[in-house]
């Protein structure tokens, strides 16, 4: 999962045409559904970074934004906060994202 997560966060970082291929194909909500406090770091930081460069392109923030990301980034951040020391290597792309959304 975490190759894949690699993978996608690759192809996110292309034009927008490819972008909007990945959104078309429904990977941001599949991507959303493994930011979760189970899930491993590695994969959930993969993940984030997907996510950021989704954000990106400023297009797709709104569907983005309605899968509920910014609520799933605040509750992952508040159970981060907690850590010491903070892990950044999740927190970063986290913070990105909600600052481009």
């Amino acid at each position: 999962m975490q190759s894949a997560a690699f993978a996608l966060s690759n192809l996110a970082r292309g034009p927008a045409a490819s972008v909007n291929e990945m959104i078309k194909l429904g990977i941001a909500p599949l991507c959303a559904a493994h930011l979760l406090p189970t899930t491993t770091v590695d994969i959930m930081t993969e993940v984030a970074w997907t996510m950021t460069y989704l954000t990106a392109k400023k297009e797709f923030v709104p569907e983005l934004v309605s899968l509920g990301i910014i609520e799933k980034y605040v509750q992952l951040l508040s159970g981060f906060a907690k850590d010491v020391p903070h892990n950044s290597q999740l927190v970063t792309p986290l913070l990105r994202s909600l600052g481009k959304s």
